[in-house]
């Protein structure tokens, strides 16, 4: 059953159950995203449709030394989300549809303290991606599945780490490609204008039916 946040205290403080060692998704290059596995899911009718609009829930916790990143950040990276799966961006091709998922932030942007806001090794990596919330912000992600490089985000098939400095146009793709990773979704290589591609540029924006289902 969907729960709102409210009323949760200290949510990324909180420890959970134990992750899925060994069970990687991460994007070089500026965006991708990992997600969240068991989370709940809201089914509504779709305007204008026979379907009905799957909605996805997403609690965001950012490193307490992230100021800037602001819960209308938050909101507005949410409903790119949303705007890059529904939207049909080549038309009559099959490669992209109109893919009726959206998400919705699920409580307020909450704060944790573990770690340095850096994540340079797989201890750092489990210490932070351990702590409740679909969404951890840190300012930067240098290790996933044991290399050492530049990443936008990282995820164990459940939960995403995500950068936070990338502006909306890339951010976007960035979370919706990293929850792709939380539906069991793998790369696609060479198809930069896929959401799934390694590495995600802001033109990844197209997912085609299978893809669809997964994120539904």
């Amino acid at each position: 059953m969907y729960q709102p946040s409210e009323g949760r205290d200290n949510m990324c403080r909180k420890p959970t159950g134990r992750r899925r060692a060994g069970w990687f998704q991460c994007g070089i290059s500026g965006v991708a995203i990992t997600a969240l596995g068991g989370h709940a899911v809201i089914a509504t009718d779709a305007p204008g449709s026979g379907s009905r609009m799957v909605t996805h829930p997403l609690t965001v916790c950012r490193f307490s030394e992230i100021d800037d990143f602001t819960e209308r950040e938050a909101n507005e990276i949410i409903a790119k989300m949303g705007h890059i799966l529904q939207t049909d961006n080549d038309g009559a091709d099959p490669n992209d549809v109109e893919c009726e998922v959206d998400f919705i932030l699920d409580g307020p942007v909450d704060t944790f303290m573990e770690g340095t806001g850096t994540i340079s090794t797989e201890q750092d990596f489990w210490e932070i991606i351990k702590l409740p919330g679909d969404v951890k912000v840190v300012e930067s992600v240098n290790w996933c599945q044991n290399i050492n490089d530049a990443y936008a985000g990282c995820s164990d098939r459940r939960t995403f780490v995500v950068e936070a400095d990338w502006n909306l146009a890339e951010a976007g793709p960035l979370w919706a490609h990293e929850f792709g990773h939380v539906r069991d979704l793998e790369h696609r290589k060479n198809e930069p204008n896929m959401l799934m591609n390694s590495p995600v540029v802001e033109r990844s924006r197209q997912v085609d039916d299978r893809e669809c289902r997964r994120y539904r």
